[in-house]
């Protein structure tokens, strides 16, 4: 499925609102959607040059891999955990 202008809104609307809270937490969320749209966005193209389906098993896909979001993703949910006021009020540990 393709990104619509909503899409993107709300993930522009999301890392601004987030922004607000902790820059550290917008930097890593802007970085892990920027390398989703990367990878993702090699694999739609892909699939739009692909020979159209003809057959139902060939919704199936195999050979995806997403092990690039992997750093990304867990470098966001740190900052989560480390810079925002929800995690810092929960888990007295991470209170600076």
């Amino acid at each position: 499925m393709a990104m619509t202008t909503v899409d993107y809104a709300g993930q522009n609307n999301y890392s601004a609102q987030i922004g607000t809270e902790s820059k550290a937490v917008s930097t890593k969320y802007d970085l892990l959607v920027s390398t989703t749209r990367q990878i993702a966005g090699t694999y739609m193209h892909e699939a739009w040059d692909a020979t159209p389906l003809d057959t139902d098993a060939g919704m199936n896909i195999t050979g995806i891999d997403y092990k690039e979001l992997r750093i990304p993703q867990d470098d966001y949910l740190e900052a989560i955990k480390q810079d925002t006021t929800f995690w810092r009020v929960a888990i007295p540990r991470l209170r600076r």
